[in-house]
C-alpha cells in the first residue's frame, strides 16, 4: 500500500513539472550522443590504425634473426624454435608468411639493370 502510495506520487510531481524534466532528459540524450559518437571514432580509429600496423609490419609477430654472412634469416631451427614459443605462449595466429628481411643490402635485378634497395623488409623473394 505504502509502495503505490509512493509511485502515485512520484508520479504527481513529474507530471507537474514535466518541462523541467523533458529539458534535463533531452540534455541527458544530447550528452549521451556525444559521448557514443567519440567512443566509436576512437573505435574507428584505433581498428584502423591496428589494420595499418598489421599490413605494414606483416603482422602482430614479428621475429627478425641475424645470421654470420651475406644472408639475414632465420635458420629451420630457429624458425621452428619461435613457432613453438607462439605456440607455448597460446597465440593463435591467423596465418604465418615467412618472409626474407634484407636490410640495406637488398639488390633488385629487372630488365638487365640493377637497382639497390635500402630496408627492404617483408618481400616474398621466392614468389
Amino acid at each position: 500500500m505504502r509502495g503505490a502510495v509512493f509511485f502515485l506520487l512520484a508520479l504527481k510531481y513529474l507530471l507537474r513539472y514535466r518541462r523541467r524534466y523533458l529539458f534535463l532528459f533531452f540534455a541527458l540524450s544530447f550528452g549521451f550522443g556525444i559521448v557514443t559518437f567519440i567512443t566509436s571514432v576512437r573505435d574507428g580509429m584505433d581498428f584502423n590504425l591496428h589494420g595499418s600496423a598489421q599490413s605494414h609490419y606483416a603482422g602482430d609477430i614479428v621475429a627478425t634473426g641475424y645470421e654470420k654472412g651475406l644472408s639475414h634469416h632465420l635458420g629451420t631451427g630457429e624458425i621452428a624454435g619461435i613457432l613453438e614459443a607462439v605456440k607455448a605462449a597460446g597465440l593463435r595466429p591467423a596465418r604465418q608468411v615467412l618472409r626474407t628481411h634484407w636490410g640495406n643490402k637488398g639488390t633488385l635485378y629487372y630488365n638487365g639493370v640493377s637497382l639497390n634497395l635500402k630496408y627492404i623488409i617483408g618481400v616474398d623473394w621466392d614468389t
